[in-house]
């Protein structure tokens, strides 16, 4: 560690690696203050990979409604540390978003209306772009889908990632600034 500045933990999943576990942030703090490192262990929501890591299930953290942020957070002050980083703000395929999130649902149809014709538009530019320029239609106003139609067709291309549940789209981002403000306190 001569050439670093200090340790970070990085990882979401307190399975991923000694570091990553919340468990040992006091003896890894103690370590730095030793080496007169500074230290930032990261915490997360929660951690699921397995839409882009299938074998990786055995990381999998759930979220407890919530819960488990709070859980992590708490270690994290708890060990003392120069610093707290938040993985993530919008790996939504690692579930380690906390950024605000409504159900698709949730979706107003005119939302839903107009992202599936960005999507139906930027199909048809790189349907253009790898036919040579022919495109299927010349605009999304000419769509013949309802807006019912549009709507599923929507839902139906976004995978399918889990929400927050019966917690508030900015639940999160009000507890990171919970705990911010322990932590400025500490």
């Amino acid at each position: 560690a001569s050439h670093f500045d200090g340790a970070y933990t990085y990882f979401a999943g307190s399975r991923f690696a000694w570091a990553s576990n919340p468990g040992n942030w006091r003896a890894l703090r103690e370590t730095t203050q030793r080496r007169n490192l500074l230290f930032c262990p990261s915490v997360g929501p929660g951690y699921i990979d397995t839409r882009v890591r299938p074998w990786n299930g055995g990381n999998t953290i759930s979220r407890r409604g919530g819960q488990h942020y709070d859980q992590v957070f708490g270690s994290a002050l708890a060990a003392s540390p120069d610093f707290i980083s938040v993985t993530s703000f919008n790996e939504w395929h690692e579930g380690t978003q906390i950024e605000p999130a409504t159900c698709i649902d949730d979706i107003d149809d005119s939302v839903a209306v107009a992202a599936a014709a960005a999507a139906d538009d930027a199909m048809d530019k790189a349907t253009a772009d790898n036919n040579q320029g022919v495109r299927r239609r010349s605009s999304s106003s000419q769509t013949p889908y309802s807006p019912q139609q549009q709507h599923s067709r929507w839902s139906a291309l976004l995978p399918k990632y889990q929400d927050y549940g019966q917690l508030s789209p900015h639940y999160y981002l009000d507890r990171t600034r919970h705990w911010a403000r322990r932590f400025e306190g500490d």
